[in-house]
């Protein structure tokens, strides 16, 4: 999780993971109380074997929650995003089915537990009563998570709708946006080729401390570059011949990486 960019998506996230290991937890617990409601009730065995099913299958439920939002905060991917909000929005609602705890379902809740009180099977009802409140708090834990995660995406900017939308446009010849003269057409490509001689040299005489900088800062720097990613896009867009024309000129940069 350390590798989420942003501390607010990182706490979120570990909230998403420690509900989904604690509903792991829970749905085991769910068949051990309903094993004890085979001997008093009619279908007490059917209810023990599909809620093993449960605790098997829905643990699978972590892609769909704790993985999703993982993804969608590391590569902000508006799918990932809403692979979460169905993903959590589904486990929501099976928490919500096993508090009510209908009989033959499978489910430890409010319905079995009313029916084994109304027989006096007090330890059984009592297991059954104390995993209708944990689904009651789970779900309750779950509905928050997810309203955080929503609250997340729409505060970055509303990266539900936004999207980065650039086009440099062809050019046969590109002008370097520092060096301007009124000499002929010659001289100035003279300059320009100078120019990026220039650049590329101080970029590699100064490579290693060029990493050490960005590699010590990279949290703060992708914090930064996402919280102003409308403005670089705009002044990006505003002023694509001379982006192209600086990325052309200190095509050094890739050296610097890949040493």
């Amino acid at each position: 999780m350390e590798d989420i960019p942003f501390e607010d998506a990182q706490i979120i996230a570990k909230r998403i993971y420690r509900s989904w290991y604690v509903f792991c937890i829970l749905v085991v617990l769910n068949s051990v109380a309903l094993g004890t409601t085979i001997p008093h009730l009619k279908n007490g065995f059917a209810n023990f074997v599909i809620s093993i099913l449960h605790a098997i299958v829905l643990p699978v439920l972590y892609f769909g929650t704790y993985y999703a939002f993982y993804k969608g905060s590391i590569n902000n991917n508006i799918n990932y995003f809403r692979v979460f909000f169905i993903g959590n929005g589904l486990l929501i609602a099976i928490e919500c089915f096993f508090a009510l705890g209908i009989s033959g379902f499978g489910a430890a809740g409010f319905i079995v537990m009313v029916e084994l009180f109304e027989k006096n099977i007090l330890y059984s009802a009592s297991l059954n009563a104390v995993m209708f409140f944990s689904w009651l708090g789970i779900t309750l834990f779950n509905i928050y998570s997810l309203v955080s995660g929503i609250r997340f995406v729409r505060t970055k900017d509303d990266i539900l709708s936004y999207e980065i939308t650039t086009t440099v446009p062809e050019t046969t010849e590109l002008e370097s946006p520092v060096v301007t003269s009124d000499a002929p057409d010659d001289e100035n490509s003279n300059s320009k080729f100078t120019f990026s001689k220039l650049m590329g040299r101080v970029l590699r005489n100064n490579k290693d401390k060029i990493k050490e900088v960005v590699l010590d800062n990279k949290e703060e720097i992708a914090s930064t570059v996402w919280d102003n990613r409308k403005t670089i896009a705009k002044i990006a867009t505003d002023n694509a011949d001379t982006v192209k024309s600086v990325v052309v000129a200190n095509s050094a940069v890739d050296d610097i990486f890949s040493n």
